[in-house]
């Protein structure tokens, strides 16, 4: 690995420190201008069986697999 390739441990430290700071501002507006919250698309790549499961959960609580998860992260904090 040549010098330029490798990373400085305390610049990424910064720079992750950094993100984590414009998370939390983007919640804190999210939280205060609720208007603002939009919904998003996230892509998991899920085991089949996890999948499945969710499936059948979301057709024995006769409800999405949508709604589903959207109240077990609810349920859980997110």
């Amino acid at each position: 690995m040549t010098a330029a390739q490798q990373t400085d441990p305390s610049r990424d430290a910064a720079i992750d420190q950094l993100r984590l700071e414009n998370l939390q501002n983007m919640l804190a507006h999210l939280n205060c201008y609720p208007a603002d919250d939009a919904e998003c698309v996230l892509e998991l790549k899920l085991p089949l069986s996890m999948l499945t499961t969710i499936m059948l959960r979301s057709a024995e609580a006769r409800t999405t697999p949508q709604s589903l998860v959207l109240n077990v992260l609810s349920e859980a904090g997110y």
